[in-house]
């Protein structure tokens, strides 16, 4: 829809003051523009002091030495080679070698990386109490000897040391040590099961009860059965037969 105007009903103001009202707006935007560039360079100015004095003081609280768990930072993220889910940091290493300001860093496998590494592209990393000492725990029963020593008791199994040495870390557990978890559990409710892991129960299954070497079998024979199918009476007469 278009709508004519007559010209006469239009008001146009005056050729000197509109000249004046746009050389005002100007001047004033370019005072707000110089005002706002002045306000960002002191805000940055001011984040890079405070930033310099955090880590001018983490590095200054941080003293590192041999044996120390450190993180790596991935220097890949300066650059446009590292990937947004590329984690910041990698490890943990420990330092192998310290002089002045540049280290010798060795992953837990014991292997030494090539490079030196700056102090300050490394962090201390933090482990829980717990976690020390479970890996120190660990890395002591992988070293030691089998020597028929019991760790645990798993309803009427022995646990020795060589059942352990599959674990590690938070990773996922053995089922010996899954089995020895929920043992302690069902002893705390004072419930008499015995407890089987995929492979003791397909040997007692089978009957091929001579094959297992480290079984001490319960003066009480009695056993709990659990079938994710719903089966558990297919099992009952033939596990009785086995154990007799």
């Amino acid at each position: 829809m278009t709508v004519q105007l007559k010209l006469a009903n239009i008001i146009f103001p005056e050729e000197k003051n509109y000249v004046t009202f746009l050389n005002e707006k100007k001047a004033s935007m370019e005072k707000i523009n110089e005002t706002t560039k002045e306000n960002i360079g002191k805000s940055q100015e001011k984040q890079k002091t405070t930033y310099a004095k955090k880590v001018l003081k983490k590095k200054k609280d941080v003293l590192y030495s041999v044996g120390d768990e450190v993180l790596l930072y991935n220097m890949r993220k300066r650059g446009r080679k590292g990937g947004r889910i590329e984690p910041d940091f990698s490890g943990p290493y420990i330092i192998k070698e310290l002089c002045g300001k540049v280290v010798k860093l060795e992953n837990l496998c014991g292997v030494t990386l090539k490079k030196k590494i700056s102090i300050d592209h490394i962090k201390p990393y933090r482990r829980s109490k717990e976690n020390k000492a479970h890996r120190h725990k660990v890395k002591s029963l992988w070293e030691a000897e089998d020597d028929g020593s019991v760790e645990a008791v798993v309803g009427p199994y022995k646990l020795y040391v060589s059942s352990f040495r599959t674990l590690h870390g938070n990773n996922w557990l053995v089922d010996e040590v899954i089995d020895a978890f929920i043992h302690h559990l069902i002893v705390k409710h004072q419930e008499p099961v015995r407890q089987f892991d995929a492979v003791l129960s397909s040997v007692l299954f089978y009957g091929a009860i001579e094959n297992l070497g480290k079984v001490v079998i319960m003066s009480k024979k009695v056993v709990v059965l659990m079938d994710p199918m719903a089966n558990e009476n297919r099992y009952v007469s033939k596990v009785q037969h086995n154990l007799q």
